[in-house]
Formats: C-alpha cells, structure tokens, sequence
C-alpha cells in the first residue's frame, strides 16, 4: 500500500505541473497576441508617421476606453464560470454579450462626429470604424471569459494567439495597402471579427455539468438584473484603470504640438509593451482569487512577479538605448529616446496597478474603483501645469505611484477582513469553494 504521504507528494506534483504547464499555455498565447500587437502598432508607427500615428494612438485609446465592456463581461464570466461551474452560466454570458455588442456599437457610430472633431480627423468614417472593433471584442471577452473560467488554458492560449493575428494580418495588409489614418483602422476593425470565429469552436458547451452549480436560465433570454449589476460595476471599475492610462495619451494630442505628440506616443509603445509582458499573472491568479482558493495575499506574489519583469525591461532599456528607439519606431522617434526608460517604468506600475484591479475584481471589492477615478481626476486636474511631454511623463508616473500604494493597502486589508470591509454585490453569490 502506497502511504498517504507518498500520494500527497506525488498529488502537490502534479498539481504543480499542471499550473505550470498552464502558465507556459498562457505566457505564450499571450505572448504571442502582444507581440502581433506590437508589430502592428510598430508597422503603423513607421508607415504613417509622427502626425498621422498620433491620430491612430489616440483612437487606439478610445478603443481601450470603450473595451471595458468587453473585459467587464470577461471578468464577470470568468468569475461566475469559476465559482459555479455550471452549463447555464455560459450561454447566458454569450447572450449578454451579444446585446451588449449590438448596443455599443451603436453609441459608438452615433459618437463618431464628435469623436473627429475633438481628436482632429480628416473624417467621421475613421472614428465609426471604432464601432465595429468595440462590437467585435465584446463578443470576444464573453469567450475568453469562459475558457478563462474553465480554466482551460490551451484553447485560451489560442483564442488569444487569434486575436493578435488578427490584428497584426488584417491590420497589417490594410496599413500596407492604405497608408492612412482610416486604412489602419479598418484594417483593426476587420481583424477584431477574426477571433469570434475562432472562439465561437472553442467555447462550445462541454458535456460535464455539476448538478445544481448552474445559473438558472431565464427561459426569456433576458439576462438576469444580477448579472446586469455584475457586468455593469466590473466595466466601471475597469473603465476608471483605462481612462486612467490613456488620459495621457489623449491630453498629449490636444495639448502638444503634433510631432511632439506623436513622439509621445511611441513611448508609450514601450510602456504598453511592458503592461503587457505579465499578463499571463493576472490571467493565471484570476480564477484562484475568484473562488478564493490559496493565500488570502496570493495577490502579492503576483505583484513580485510583475516587478521583477519590469525591473528586467527597465534594465534593458537602459542597458540597450539604441535597441530601444527601434523597438518604438526608429530615428523619427529618437526626440523621446532619453525617456524611454521612463516609460517602461511606467508600463511595469500600470502591470501591477491592473493586477491590483483584477483582484479587486476577482473577489467583488467596490473601494478600489473610487481611488482610481480620484487618480484620474489628479491627472486631469494638473494637465494646464504641464508644458511638455517629459513633464506629462513625470507627472503621470508620479500619480500612478501614488495610486498602486494606496491599491495595495486597500486589497491587503480587504483581504485581511473581507466580511466587514466589502460585501459582495450579489447577496446570492456566495458559494462554496469549488476544488481545483
């Protein structure tokens, strides 16, 4: 007879394994979608030029903005699919998806005219194709959302690996054909409906249920006025994190003369760059923090993960100046080339101001929501006190600072005293831990 503590080491094993062969998955889907991004955004960047780049890094913006929805209803459905488990919970999210698609595509084309004119663009029909991209990637967050729940980490790995191909295909052939400000937007449009095909095989309804975990379905498709709430506090809080590391961007454009905008812009290539190189953390942490299984401070090691990245991209920004420059855009950009390490310094707070935010998320905390849009106000409120883009950097980065320490002392006490600090949304929510 094999002893108990023989099957506890082999089981401690091969949990192991299993999450470090999902983080492996995760990482290189990831990965791989960022890069795509990147060579996108590095190909736009190059092919347009300084003014008119600056014109598609703000409408990328707008694109992050009104993305929340879609990672709303990710996180929403990675939460419910995490702790429930059920065959209900997903085709109701995909429902609410797709309504939710329709009716935010529609405010963004009727949006479109004021969006050109404040951003200065030659055409309404550039700021509509924003409609589409945002229509296209809420549909997509509801499917990531369920694999993510699932905790089936290869078919994410390719619904994400689908999503940078294409933009970076699509997108691509589009800037290549149409060397303009309305070409590489289309061309961002027609690659965000590229991953609902992709995802539409992957998320199909599994045959295993867990008898009496599922959400009941409204038999008149309307989503329930819970799951609503729970779409709408997670996009708001994640609307708060988005308007908060593009208003930058935004004010660079409005304030700054055009080339100096545009130079501003390619740092933050850099910056989105490094945001993203941890996202697998954040993707992998999610489901665990969501049922609360692990530590109560689990979310700490993540943010030591994120730091070491970024202190390793910090060093080779400043280790590798002249690769640097290059990877934001070459000589056209090298005004911005003694701020770069800056920048990647920024992208390594705002990785871990999100983690802060996911786990906020994770775990149905409403306070962290307040100190990002008191943030978001700061910024705002001091951009007629800044004259140049170095200045907005330091000002910025300042803030964010400021913002991921009072984040940590707000998840580190909710955690500590869940029951009293913060109350779930839904009453109706709590469920007992589901075991990995």
């Amino acid at each position: 007879m094999i002893p108990t503590s023989t099957l506890t080491r082999v089981s401690m094993w091969t949990r192991r394994a299993a999450i470090a062969r999902g983080a492996s998955l995760v990482a290189v889907g990831t990965t791989v979608m960022n890069a795509a991004v990147y060579l996108f955004t590095l190909l736009a960047a190059r092919r347009l030029g300084p003014e008119a780049y600056s014109a598609v890094a703000a409408l990328m913006g707008v694109v992050l903005v009104v993305n929340v929805l879609a990672l709303g209803v990710q996180a929403t459905t990675a939460r419910r699919v995490a702790q429930r488990d059920g065959p209900a919970v997903e085709p109701t999210m995909l429902a609410t998806a797709r309504r939710a698609a329709f009716v935010l595509g529609l405010i963004c084309l009727a949006l479109s005219p004021v969006a050109s004119t404040v951003l200065r663009l030659d055409s309404w029909l550039t700021a509509a194709t924003v409609a589409v991209t945002a229509a296209a990637l809420t549909v997509t967050g509801a499917q990531l959302g369920i694999l993510q729940g699932r905790r089936d980490w290869r078919a994410f790995a390719i619904l994400s690996v689908a999503m940078g191909a294409g933009r970076l295909v699509v997108g691509g052939a589009a800037i290549a054909l149409w060397p303009t400000t309305l070409g590489a937007m289309t061309g961002v449009a027609l690659g965000a409906i590229v991953p609902i095909v992709v995802g539409h095989r992957l998320t199909r309804a599994r045959s295993t249920t867990s008898p009496g975990s599922a959400l009941p379905a409204d038999p008149s498709g309307r989503a329930p006025i819970g799951l609503l709430r729970e779409v709408a506090h997670d996009s708001h809080t994640l609307l708060a994190f988005f308007a908060l590391t593009q208003v930058d961007v935004f004010a660079a454009r409005v304030t700054l003369p055009a080339d100096e905008a545009g130079n501003y812009a390619s740092g933050l290539i850099l910056s989105k760059a490094v945001l993203f190189l941890p996202t697998f953390v954040t993707v992998m942490a999610f489901p665990a923090l969501a049922r609360r299984a692990g530590h109560r401070h689990l979310h700490l090691l993540g943010l030591a993960v994120i730091f070491v990245i970024g202190l390793v991209a910090v060093g080779a920004t400043l280790l590798a100046p002249d690769l640097a420059l290059v990877f934001v855009g070459g000589e056209a950009y090298s005004a911005v080339a003694e701020d770069l390490w800056l920048f990647a310094v920024l992208g390594t707070v705002t990785a871990m101001i999100q983690l802060l935010v996911q786990t906020a998320l994770a775990r149905t905390h409403r306070r962290a929501v307040w100190w990002i849009w008191g943030a978001f106000i700061l910024v705002v409120a001091g951009l007629p006190l800044v004259g140049t883009g170095h200045e907005l950097l330091l000002f910025v980065l300042a803030v964010d600072a400021v913002l991921l320490a009072l984040l940590v002392w707000v998840t580190w006490s909710d955690a500590v005293d869940a029951d009293t600090l913060d109350a779930p949304l839904r009453g109706d929510d709590k469920q007992a831990e589901v075991p990995s």
